[in-house]
């Protein structure tokens, strides 16, 4: 009888345990989680402050200094037209700016222009990023980007423009295809089309 009272006693100890276990490993999960949560939101936002004091204290010295602008005055230089060293700085620059993807924005300004700074289409787009100024006008006056229609034929301010539309519509959609396809006017394929023309 006492050999069986004994077993018994093991059996519910090791019972108890067994579910202090369970508890302290819910308990450890939802703390791990909360403090995931917690670190992203706190690299989302020194990642703001980052980009903040960089602007107050010479983002342009951090941007001489990217390995991207090499790589990407490399790719600009394909297009004769294009001022491939400084296309490629302000791409940099404008894309840590307004926090859009590099490639993307370096994608823009190839297949809108092939590098041609005055490039003007048939349904009214200018400059290297090909923005439509009737629908744009607004948006880019009240964000200081630009005041006319002829300042888009100037490039930085082109890329920078083209940077700040992108920025905006990624702000709308929340996915880069779907801001793609409204800046395009719904061009087909269009977003294949950019990164093929940094990758292909």
């Amino acid at each position: 009888m006492r050999k069986t009272n004994g077993s018994l006693l093991e059996i519910l100890l090791l019972m108890s345990v067994l579910l202090m276990s369970v508890v302290l490993l819910c308990l450890t999960v939802n703390f791990v989680v909360g403090e995931y949560g917690e670190l992203k939101d706190m690299y989302a936002r020194d990642t703001v402050l980052a980009y903040e004091a960089g602007i107050k204290h010479g983002i342009e010295q951090a941007v001489d200094s990217s390995p991207d602008v090499e790589a990407l005055t490399t790719l600009f230089a394909r297009y004769r037209h294009a001022d491939a060293p400084n296309f490629a700085r302000w791409v940099v620059y404008y894309s840590a700016k307004y926090r859009v993807p590099q490639i993307v924005l370096a994608g823009m300004v190839m297949q809108e222009s092939s590098g041609r700074s005055d490039a003007r289409s048939s349904c009214g787009a200018v400059g290297l990023t090909q923005i439509r100024w009737k629908y744009w006008s607004e948006t880019l006056i009240n964000a200081g980007v630009c005041e006319t229609e002829t300042d888009l034929l100037v490039p930085e301010t082109a890329i920078e423009a083209g940077a700040y539309i992108l920025r905006t519509l990624l702000d709308r959609y929340g996915d880069i295809d779907k801001a793609l396809r409204h800046y395009s006017g719904n061009a087909r394929g269009y977003t294949d089309k950019v990164i093929g023309r940094v990758t292909g």
